[in-house]
């Protein structure tokens, strides 16, 4: 099958064409497979950062609740000491007793 030199065999154009289509076929197809596993993994990057996120702000809430539970647990023993400074002033001028049942009448 040897044609003349300024003859090509167009068979063999048409398969060197088809090969250029498959190989931009098969590079579209690379770029969309890179694309989608770029993509997953981006996803699933986010999804592991916003979960160690979360767990930092439950660790943060979690710390800000016991330094409430705390300084109420204080405040409330503040509070019985100055009823009980307040019952000891008054049974200097009245019966303890009587003092303690208006300090305790007159508290929250």
């Amino acid at each position: 099958m040897t044609q003349p030199s300024g003859h090509k065999d167009p068979s063999i154009e048409e398969r060197r064409h088809s090969e250029e289509d498959s190989g931009e076929s098969r590079g579209m197809v690379g770029m969309l497979s890179s694309l989608l596993n770029d993509v997953t993994t981006l996803v699933r990057q986010e999804i592991a950062l916003g979960k160690a996120e979360m767990q930092q702000n439950i660790k943060r809430a979690g710390a800000a609740i016991a330094s409430m539970v705390v300084a109420g647990a204080v405040l409330n023993a503040g509070l019985l000491v100055l009823l009980a400074a307040a019952v000891l002033g008054l049974s200097h001028v009245l019966a303890p007793w009587l003092s303690a049942l208006i300090v305790g009448g007159l508290s929250p």
